[in-house]
């Protein structure tokens, strides 16, 4: 499925308007809103004046999303109204240039009741009370040395906060202590810059780094389990080509395994296994000649609801690709089948001639 524009994040697959709506940043500013069986345009977010730097939900809150922007500002979205429901500004008094590409990074506390907003602006992280959208509730100046590019809640422990950063330091906090000194957990040492960070199992985190380093942490103990220094050696060696970036890690729960995907800049994607033993065991390559991806993969998202993958990436289109026991797999053939009707007759009305009229 084409879009407007390159496709860097997907927040909500599975759940988000209770499975049937799918958020995507696909453009410059805005957030499409597609539905979930169809991949049909819904509607769009609009508001950001610059281009969106994360775009989160949460399953406690399924009509509301959350995003920042390089305009300066976060924002709290109601999905069914299609409107911004708060508008928070990270950086007042701030204006022009001064205020661009200094907000990074958001997520949104997994709670069923006020959920609060965490925010990466600079070296710092902003934590919000939707109640109250005039001044943060309280900011953390002084865990990171350097701009803080993705924040996030662990599911099963919705008073910690994690944040990543370019200074190598992955840093958990306790939200429940209003001291900010006494709210510092503790820092994970990743010795390299953060790109991302995700969490499975009962207590463990993955985190990868950009220069596709991959690590995991026990969050209980503080201690590294595994780190594989640079994937692409390793999966190059076992003949994978979708091996030059990591997309995104997944954790199967079924099978109680984590799946790490990998992708080359022609838009192949690769699923691999990682083992107990460090070990990275290829388990498919996701290439459609006719269909897939032709640059960079930038996002991944599984849709469990679905049994589907989606992709997004620099090629302005949305793949997905879905198992064999799918719901979804008849309804989007059915779809396909039908705009190509709709396509085909509206170019016999018009006279359409491939080579043109003389």
């Amino acid at each position: 499925m084409m879009v407007s524009d390159y496709v860097t994040c997907f927040a909500g697959a599975g759940f988000l308007e209770h499975g049937q709506t799918l958020a995507a940043v696909a453009g410059r500013a805005s957030i499409k809103l597609y539905d979930t069986q169809t991949f049909v345009l819904k509607g769009s977010l609009e508001g950001h004046t610059q281009s969106l730097s994360h775009c989160v939900a949460v399953q406690q809150q399924p009509n509301m999303l959350a995003s920042s922007s390089a305009d300066g500002t976060a924002r709290v979205w109601d999905v069914r109204a299609r409107n911004s429901a708060l508008t928070l500004d990270c950086l007042p008094g701030k204006s022009g240039e001064r205020r661009l590409n200094r907000v990074h990074s958001c997520a949104l506390q997994p709670s069923t009741e006020a959920p609060v907003l965490a925010v990466a602006v600079d070296q710092t992280i902003q934590l919000w009370d939707m109640r109250n959208e005039y001044s943060p509730l309280r900011t953390y100046e002084d865990v990171h040395t350097e701009d803080v590019l993705r924040v996030g809640f662990h599911e099963k422990a919705p008073s910690t906060l994690f944040s990543g950063s370019i200074d190598g330091l992955v840093c958990q906090l306790d939200l429940e202590q209003n001291d900010v000194d006494e709210a510092f957990l503790g820092a994970f040492p990743i010795n390299d810059s953060v790109a991302r960070f995700g969490f499975f199992g009962d207590e463990l985190m993955h985190v990868t780094t950009g220069t596709e380093r991959l690590s995991i942490w026990n969050c209980a103990t503080g201690e590294r389990v595994m780190d594989l220094d640079d994937i692409r050696p390793i999966l190059s060696q076992a003949g994978v080509s979708a091996s030059e970036y990591i997309v995104d890690c997944m954790w199967d729960a079924d099978m109680e395994r984590l799946m790490v995907l990998t992708g080359s800049y022609a838009g192949d994607i690769c699923f691999s296994h990682l083992g107990q033993d460090e070990a990275l065991t290829p388990l498919g390559l996701l290439s459609s000649p006719g269909g897939g991806h032709t640059a960079t993969v930038r996002c991944a998202s599984w849709d469990m609801s679905n049994l589907c993958l989606i992709t997004g990436g620099e090629d302005s289109k949305i793949c997905v690709w879905a198992t064999e026991e799918s719901p979804v797999r008849e309804t989007l053939r059915q779809h396909e089948e039908s705009e190509a009707l709709r396509q085909k007759r509206r170019r016999d009305k018009k006279g359409f001639s491939p080579y043109g009229r003389s």
